[in-house]
């Protein structure tokens, strides 16, 4: 395998991504601009600080947008969970951002943004 991996685990949330073989490197992978404070354009020749570096929390937050809500376990679909009285999910993506969900996966309207 090549690539990045998600770190689901409590203290790998907030770390960039896994590297997983010789793939991309996690330092490298994120959101590239401009840091006026620096005066520094970041256009993926060099390591990005660490605030520009996307973590496994945001590509979580990413699938719980697409998803409408919390990710059920792994091995378990998103209705078997939602039917299932045991499973209690729980959004790990970003708590205080929780009207992005509604607007992003448009499940009352059902129309595309």
């Amino acid at each position: 395998h090549l690539g990045l991996e998600i770190d689901d685990s409590e203290d790998g949330l907030d770390k960039p991504l896994l590297q997983i073989g010789d793939g991309i490197d996690a330092t490298k992978f994120g959101i590239y601009g401009y840091k006026q404070e620096e005066d520094v354009w970041y256009d993926g020749t060099q390591n990005l600080p660490q605030d520009f570096v996307l973590t496994s929390r945001d590509w979580i937050f990413v699938k719980e947008l697409i998803a409408g809500g919390p990710l059920p376990p792994k091995g378990m679909s998103i209705k078997a969970a939602k039917k299932s009285p045991s499973v209690k999910l729980q959004i790990v993506g970003r708590q205080n951002k929780e009207y992005l969900y509604d607007l992003v996966s448009n499940i009352h309207s059902g129309l595309d943004v």
